[in-house]
């Protein structure tokens, strides 16, 4: 699997009992949806302790075909807790993937998710 699901981890000094780790560019979680669901929730910051001062990642969740269905802004190393909800009615599988929008070529950044729950 491309990610490691851990019970607790502590960013920005908050627990997250159940949280997803994403590490580099191109990592990510399928759910397959199967039409069933209208929402995605969760929320995601970086690990300040495995993400370069010099990278900026983003979150994108995509749908069905690759269709983008939310795009973060730009996520710094020392950023705070982001929540979001993403529409996800009709799709048949979603993937959440992080890319980097500044590279430096060698690091690969650790992206924390939480919560990260499916809603009809």
């Amino acid at each position: 699997e491309p990610y490691r699901r851990q019970r607790q981890m502590c960013i920005r000094d908050r627990r997250w009992d159940n949280a997803v780790r994403l590490k580099g560019k191109g990592s990510h979680v399928i759910c397959n949806t199967n039409g069933e669901y209208r929402l995605l929730y969760g929320s995601f910051g970086p690990s300040s302790s495995q993400f370069d001062s010099g990278l900026m990642a983003r979150v994108t969740v995509y749908g069905d075909n690759d269709q983008v269905l939310y795009t973060s802004s730009d996520i710094h190393h020392n950023e705070k807790v982001t929540y979001f909800g993403v529409d996800v009615s009709g799709q048949n599988q979603i993937r959440v993937e992080v890319s980097l929008s500044k590279d430096n070529g060698y690091d690969d950044p650790v992206i924390l998710f939480n919560g990260l729950a499916l809603y009809k």
